[in-house]
């Protein structure tokens, strides 16, 4: 078995040490995943069509990007996320703004709009849904661009953050 560097299987005691139960353990968990046809990797990958990501692009200038994904139930969800300048003196101007624009180009709404989120959907890119956000908000989703943005756009405070998610 391989262990790491310091760690020791067998105490002077002659019982095994507690890195070497956890690394056994860790082995075992992986065997079993494999065994039971689990894998080590996802099974899938979903993405957004590169159309529908430069679809709401469009509707703004772009501040910074990034994407997460995270993976559920063996699938890996690549999420894009965009903080974008909408012209717009506040948040819930450059809301209207997007969410005006966005259905100009045919997406709908998905969910009641609130004071913080608004859910759209469109019927020409199936499989996509999208949230229009504050800023803020983008520490929820692990992605550290948003702390960037804010702290050097005098503005950022009018910008919204565009979630452009997958799903099945």
């Amino acid at each position: 078995m391989a262990m790491l560097p310091g760690h020791h299987v067998i105490n002077r005691q002659g019982r095994p040490t507690a890195g070497a139960l956890i690394v056994l353990g860790g082995q075992a968990l992986v065997v079993k995943r494999v065994v039971s046809g689990e894998g080590l990797l996802p099974h899938e990958t979903i993405e957004v069509a590169p159309e529908a990501l430069r679809e709401v692009s469009g509707i703004g200038t772009i501040m910074a990007q990034t994407i997460v994904d995270p993976i559920y139930e063996n699938t890996v969800q690549v999420c894009n996320i965009l903080i974008m300048d909408m012209g717009a003196s506040s948040f819930e101007e450059a809301a209207i703004k997007a969410r005006t624009r966005l259905e100009e180009r045919g997406w709908v709404l998905s969910g009641k709009p609130n004071y913080s989120s608004i859910s759209m959907e469109s019927p020409k890119w199936e499989f996509t849904r999208l949230s229009i956000k504050r800023v803020h908000s983008i520490t929820n989703h692990g992605a550290d661009v948003g702390k960037a943005v804010t702290s050097n756009a005098p503005r950022s405070a009018s910008y919204v953050l565009i979630d452009v998610t997958p799903y099945r």
